[in-house]
Order: C-alpha cells, then structure tokens, then sequence
C-alpha cells in the first residue's frame, strides 16, 4: 500500500511540476528575434515549488536559489558526480600553511556580462562577506576567510584558523563581478 501511494504521490509531483512548464502548443520554449543582432533568444519556462530569493550568491541560501544560483556563476572549486573536489574557474590551488590556500584562476572565465573574472572579483566576493554592515545570509559560514591578491590571477585565501576542509566549503561561493556589482549596488545587483 505505501509502495503505491508513494508511487501515486510522484507521479501526480511530476505532472504538476511540467503542467507549469508549456505553452498551449506544448513547447517549452519560444524564440524571438533579438533586438539589435538578429540572434534568436529563446525563452524557457521553469516551474518550482519557490520563488528564489535574488540574483545575489551572497544571500542564496535556499535550495531552489542555490540551484538557479550555480548554473549563473562559476565557483573557484566544485565536486564532481563522484563527490570528489574538481577545479571551476580555479585552474589550481595547494594548501601552503595551516591557514593559507594559494590559488591560480583559469584566464578563460568571463562573467555573463562579458567582462573576465580576476583575483579581484574572487577578492570582492569572498572579504564582502566579512563585512558586518552588509548582513549576508551566507556571512556567518564564510566571514572566517579573506583574500589576499598577488597577481590578476593569482591569491592567497587566508583562514583566522586552520580549516582543512576550505575547498569543500568553497563549493558554496559563487564569484561575483566585482566593478559590476560597484556599479549597480547591492539592492541593484539582486
């Protein structure tokens, strides 16, 4: 009996999950041109049980917003489907003491705004989060890090006390575009 329920129970999450995700000719998608360089832009539909709660990483601490959150920014290191720890926008990083990470950032990393990801931007993303004004949501599990820059690719992550664990919980920040987000604000930027 449970066996069936449960298998009722998934089939109707299914089918209200990708009622929501078509239109009336049952496309998922639809294509426009774009306005100044005659590409198609497509449209799709995404149905979720949520809303997210912005397009800044620094407060992303659901999971319906951290899914949306990874597929937009690239984090320095993530895991692989086997679970083990890979590099992303990272090209390589070694632990050099108890409380310092050196890092190398690939040069082929752009932000969706076409500008290239730096130390700096690594830099701006992870100290804001030191910032006690500011309130992050992610504040209180990354403020024990800061950034120190050695190069436009290269820096040190420093921890107030040795963590071994650093490049799984890097996992979990997204790198924002530094000037961009200077640009626009905060409020502006989520």
């Amino acid at each position: 009996m449970k066996k069936a329920l449960s298998l009722a129970l998934a089939l109707a999450l299914c089918m209200g999950l990708f009622s929501g995700c078509g239109t009336e000719t049952g496309s998922n998608s639809t294509s426009q041109p774009a306005q100044s360089s005659g590409e198609t832009v497509k449209t799709v539909t995404w149905a979720s049980t949520s809303d997210i709660t912005g397009l800044d990483p620094r407060n992303g601490n659901s999971t319906i917003t951290a899914s949306i959150l990874a597929s937009l920014y690239s984090t320095l290191v993530k895991t692989d489907p086997q679970g083990q720890i890979v590099c992303d926008a990272a090209e390589s990083y070694e632990q050099v003491d108890d409380t310092t990470w050196h890092f190398t950032l690939r040069q082929d990393v752009y932000f969706t705004n076409g500008t290239q990801m730096t130390a700096d931007d690594v830099a701006y993303t992870i100290n804001s989060l030191r910032d006690s004004e500011k309130h992050y949501a992610l504040s209180g599990d990354f403020s024990f890090m800061q950034v120190e820059v050695l190069g436009d690719f290269e820096f040190n992550i420093i921890t107030d006390y040795a963590f071994p664990s650093l490049p799984l919980r890097l996992n979990y920040i997204k790198i924002v575009p530094s000037a961009y987000v200077e640009e626009v604000g905060d409020e502006g930027f989520a």
